[in-house]
């Protein structure tokens, strides 16, 4: 006697819709794992270009802080020239008028009419 076991699979629409929100979620996660293997490769190819900005930024700081300097210490004087005496301010103002060029001459001495200082 042979006995035969029928084994029914069901397709409920249950089934099958969860079935189907598997499927779409494991899409994706292969989607993301594509879109994140490929920012990867962009940002590798990308840190040359990094490691030559950084260079060029730190080139541009050093220029930045050297042009402060020449423009902060001719401004410091200046400053200065309003806290002192008639005569040392005539002296001081000549002094930085023999080692400006023409154009910082003529800005120098409008600086010191602004602030009320009177030019020698």
């Amino acid at each position: 006697m042979c006995v035969c076991v029928c084994v029914c699979v069901c397709v409920c629409p249950q089934n099958s819709k969860l079935k189907s929100r598997y499927q779409v979620g494991l899409e994706k996660l292969a989607s993301s794992d594509q879109q994140v293997e490929g920012m990867q490769q962009e940002l590798r190819a990308l840190q040359p270009q990094l490691v030559k900005t950084v260079g060029e930024v730190e080139v541009l700081m050093a220029n930045i802080a050297k042009e402060k300097k020449e423009v902060v210490e001719p401004k410091a004087a200046i400053v200065k020239v309003r806290h002192v005496s008639k005569p040392q301010c005539c002296a001081l103002h000549l002094s930085y008028l023999a080692t400006t060029t023409p154009a910082a001459t003529v800005k120098a001495t409008k600086e010191l009419l602004r602030w009320g200082v009177a030019v020698c």
